[in-house]
């Protein structure tokens, strides 16, 4: 990844901190208590400023680190298992991110996968 100069250095640093909330075997990002963590609750565990986060969100879901899916009115924010795992990750889980790399790279036609050693993650990497 620091090859591909993939994400900025401010990016890692998100998300290497968001990695310390996965939860297990399900890479979404939670509270210490096990809630999922909103927005706020990530600007306040990383001490990241909110408008800061929203930004950084924003930029990884774009790129496919994140994921972030909706219900009602709660958002569930996940981490690409393809960059960080804890657990034993449910198949489901890559499929989805493979599903969104694949609606992204052919809704931009400037996507293209990054290789991570012998293979291809779902990760888009901006040509």
């Amino acid at each position: 990844m620091y090859k591909s100069n993939l994400f900025t250095a401010a990016e890692e640093r998100v998300l290497n901190r968001l990695a310390e909330y996965l939860q297990m075997n399900t890479n979404a990002i939670v509270n210490p208590n096990g809630s999922i963590m909103t927005v706020e609750d990530m600007a306040r565990n990383i001490r990241m400023d909110r408008s800061d986060i929203r930004k950084y969100l924003r930029q990884l879901v774009r790129k496919n680190a994140l994921g972030v899916w909706k219900s009602g009115y709660d958002e569930t924010y996940f981490m690409n298992p393809f960059l960080y795992v804890k657990g034993k990750i449910e198949p489901w889980l890559y499929e989805r991110f493979e599903e969104e790399f694949g609606a992204k790279a052919v809704k931009s036609n400037e996507g293209k996968r990054f290789k991570a050693g012998k293979k291809l993650t779902s990760l888009v990497a901006a040509v």
